[in-house]
């Protein structure tokens, strides 16, 4: 066969080419439409299931967080939050702040022309380094910023271990 027959041979050429190529190209864009639906679907299934199972996000609370050869600090901004409704728990390598901002005694929300701040709970969870010491942390709070102060443990030199002959 020349090479110029080569052209003109083959399922692409013909007749009934185009037709051919024009069910391929249709049945590829109903595949995608469908692919799209089933993803949208799972989307908005998975979206109902987390509202569902988990109760609605008040707000999350801004941080900083920075470190030092010493320690990690935390700042946390939670205006309007006493003391008395902040909870902090260190276990393990989590360290769990929550707490939560309340309308003040008399108020409700109904009562409100306009609301911009928020109001309920809160719940941040951070994972810390394993060289935290989880008995010397320590928290202040002031002009609405809560400080957490996570010591670190003092790094110990290379121990150089000497090899004998057996």
């Amino acid at each position: 066969m020349t090479r110029g027959m080569a052209g003109r041979c083959g399922p692409w050429r013909g007749v009934g080419a185009p037709i051919y190529f024009e069910a391929v190209r249709q049945a590829m864009q109903q595949a995608q439409r469908q692919a799209q639906q089933q993803a949208q679907h799972a989307a908005q299934h998975a979206a109902q299931q987390q509202a569902a199972s988990s109760p609605p996000a008040s707000f999350v609370p801004p941080v900083d967080i920075y470190e030092d050869a010493q320690s990690i600090v935390l700042h946390l901004e939670v205006p309007g939050i006493s003391e008395a409704d902040i909870k902090i728990q260190m276990e393990a390598t989590t360290l769990e702040v929550s707490g939560e901002r309340k309308l003040a005694q008399g108020q409700n929300r109904e009562s409100f022309r306009r609301m911009e701040r928020t109001y309920g709970s809160f719940k941040r969870v951070f994972r810390v380094p394993t060289n935290v010491q989880a008995d010397a942390v320590t928290a202040n709070y002031a002009n609405g910023v809560l400080s957490i102060t996570l010591s670190k443990k003092p790094e110990s030199p290379p121990k150089t271990i000497p090899v004998t002959r057996a």
